[in-house]
């Protein structure tokens, strides 16, 4: 049985990947948004997944990565859990910020790097690294005062911050 499964993957991804090849890096994008305006967010993954297999040097790497960071951290694919989802997210806007910094989504990436070890990896440490970091590099990024604000609020509770919130206006 595992020997037929097995089978059936490998003849998939021979499928998959020799249909894909035929097709240049912008037909490929232009389909991958097809599928995210149609909703079919995991055959979206798939096709963005496969250009930064088929074209690691091509000129849609930078917008293949920050939309496969869009789609990770939006939680609509459903065959990874949501901590994994988060980690590919990060993955991903990590790999815009880093390589591709004259990109228009570098500065985004790096905020959104920051933003997911604070709020969902629980990563504090390098998430005030990397809000420092984004307010170094773009001090004039309509999102550095949320950074400062993350900054200010690092560890603390959506519900706390809120307690806070209530407690100054009164």
């Amino acid at each position: 049985m595992k020997f037929k499964i097995a089978s059936a993957l490998l003849i998939f991804s021979f499928i998959t990947f020799f249909s894909c090849s035929s097709k240049s890096e912008e037909e490929l994008f232009n389909e991958a948004k097809e599928k995210i305006k149609a909703k079919d967010y995991n055959s979206a993954v798939l096709i963005l997944e496969d250009i930064l297999i088929e074209f690691p040097e091509g000129k849609n790497v930078a917008e293949v990565n920050f939309e496969l960071g869009k789609l990770y951290h939006s939680k609509v694919i459903t065959s990874i859990n949501q901590l994994a989802a988060s980690r590919k997210a990060v993955e991903h806007y990590k790999n815009v910020a880093d390589n591709y910094q004259q990109s228009g989504h570098a500065s985004r990436s790096l905020f959104m790097v920051a933003f997911i070890q604070a709020n969902e990896l629980e990563q504090l440490d390098q998430a005030r690294e990397n809000y420092n970091l984004f307010i170094e590099k773009y001090p004039n990024d309509e999102l550095v005062s949320s950074a400062k604000a993350e900054l200010d609020n690092l560890g603390i509770s959506a519900e706390e911050i809120l307690k806070q919130k209530l407690d100054e206006n009164n």
